[in-house]
């Protein structure tokens, strides 16, 4: 089972454990998969090199692209893949959002209110 939840009192998971998933040969230690740091970028050769605000984020408050969207832009089930979208249609997505013209059918997740601070 992936992402198994911890028994009661368990041990925190070593931040030094080398961490790897299948089919890819990078690995790194437990304590750089974060949000602060942006996404995991487990397969880099297939998908060109990211921008910074897809792969770091654009500073306080402003969550990197990828972590949602993942580093190919493909996406998740729960978001929108942004892979070969124009540059001026993403852009406009984000003035969107911030001028209240674009919703999100789920209000309190964290990551519209991420969106409207890209800017």
């Amino acid at each position: 089972m992936l992402n198994d939840p911890r028994p009661e009192n368990a041990e925190a998971p070593d931040p030094n454990e080398v961490v790897t998933v299948p089919g890819s040969d990078v690995s790194m230690p437990r304590s750089d998969i974060n949000i602060d740091d942006g996404p995991p970028d487990w397969h880099p050769d297939g998908h060109p090199p990211m921008p910074e605000l897809v792969a770091r984020g654009g500073g306080e408050g402003v969550v990197a692209c990828g972590y949602c969207h993942l580093p190919n832009g493909q996406g998740k089930p729960e978001n929108a893949g942004l892979a070969g979208q124009p540059f001026q249609y993403l852009v406009q997505q984000m003035e969107d959002f911030r001028s209240g013209l674009r919703k999100t059918s789920e209000p309190r997740m964290g990551p519209p209110a991420f969106m409207m601070r890209i800017g």
